[in-house]
């Protein structure tokens, strides 16, 4: 221990590294809360169709966000449920659950990232929203946010089965 505050104290680099390294990873696994610029997106019906079965049965939300992360999305939550490698967003009766939580319409998409090549993906670029908005006759809608705080995961899974391989 006192090794290691004494390489602290003298600033070592590679043990700066692996703290950098180790806080992009809880900020990526959402063990940590994020705040930066971004876009707000909400999705509703125009009418009273359920409208998680729609999200579930069509894989909507899924390919959303896998959508907004290709998009160099940084954080993403839906209703505040963040979303990291390990979420789940399985219909469950006649609701959505994301991360165990059961959430409810309208669904509202919190992301950071860049602000102005989000909003240009959703509002010109995105087949998904497209088909959400004509073929499904949902409605979306998005605005750009100076400040986006999103929270941590509040209940964290533990991976029992993933061991690291050295090659």
């Amino acid at each position: 221990i006192e090794d290691l505050e004494e390489l602290t104290l003298k600033e070592n680099t590679e043990l700066l590294d692996y703290k950098a390294k180790v806080d992009y990873l809880k900020a990526n696994l959402a063990y940590t809360s994020v705040q930066g610029p971004g876009i707000k997106i909400v999705i509703d019906t125009n009418d009273d169709r359920n409208l998680a079965y729609l999200m579930e049965e069509r894989k909507l939300f899924i390919i959303l966000v896998n959508e907004l992360k290709m998009q160099e999305a940084e954080a993403i939550t839906i209703n505040g449920q963040r979303i990291n490698a390990f979420s789940e967003i399985t219909l469950a009766g006649n609701h959505i659950n994301i991360n165990a939580i059961a959430i409810a319409p309208p669904y509202e998409i919190s992301v950071i990232g860049n602000s102005s090549k989000l909003i240009d993906y959703v509002n010109t670029k995105s087949p998904i929203i497209d088909i959400m908005k004509n073929g499904y006759n949902l409605s979306i809608n998005f605005k750009t946010e100076i400040n986006l705080i999103l929270p941590k995961l509040e209940n964290i899974k533990i991976q029992e089965y993933i061991k690291e391989v050295q090659v």
